[in-house]
């Protein structure tokens, strides 16, 4: 039987320090290792940033993007093996009964739920996880949800906050 380590990761989409993200990401699954697990499951969002018009690229932020990637290339240098487990948010469902956001926000032709990331978030959390990273800049309320409904489950979650600037006194 596998056991596995689930990790859910959080964050704010503008997170982009790439190297502390990565550091903080090899240090759970070395700890996950050492723990006896045979596979890191890494639970993220899925909400990645969109692709510049110019390189067709995505860049280099948001704590969803950069789980996907760390998963896909250095995933493979990690000392177990290590999967990861996306939940798109379905910004085109139905409001729920529960929802007290004031109305679904209008897009064009199109509308979406604004408690839907609350919704995905929940459902990650439902699932289980043996630890959280939360890369968070203090200000993002989807992370801040993610990390209060982590703590209430009972699920550790550390959270990373970014390395202050040299303007900020």
């Amino acid at each position: 039987m596998t056991v596995d380590y689930r990790l859910i990761v959080t964050g704010s989409r503008g997170w982009d320090d790439v190297a502390t993200f990565g550091t903080e990401m090899a240090t759970v699954a070395q700890a996950a290792r050492y723990a006896g697990c045979d596979r890191l499951v890494v639970v993220h969002g899925a909400c990645y940033p969109p692709e510049t018009r110019a390189t067709r690229v995505r860049p280099l932020r948001s704590a969803d993007w950069l789980a996907h990637l760390w998963v896909v290339h250095q995933g493979p240098s990690q000392p177990l093996p290590v999967v990861e487990e996306p939940h798109p948010a379905n910004w085109s469902a139905a409001c729920r009964p529960e929802c007290r956001h004031g109305g679904r926000r209008i897009h064009g032709s199109r509308s979406s739920c604004r408690a839907a990331g609350d919704y995905r978030n929940l459902r990650m959390v439902e699932r289980g996880a043996d630890s959280g990273l939360a890369f968070w800049d203090g200000r993002s309320k989807g992370t801040r949800h993610c990390i209060r409904a982590m703590e209430a489950a009972g699920i550790p979650v550390r959270v990373i906050k970014p390395a202050p600037t040299h303007d900020e006194h």
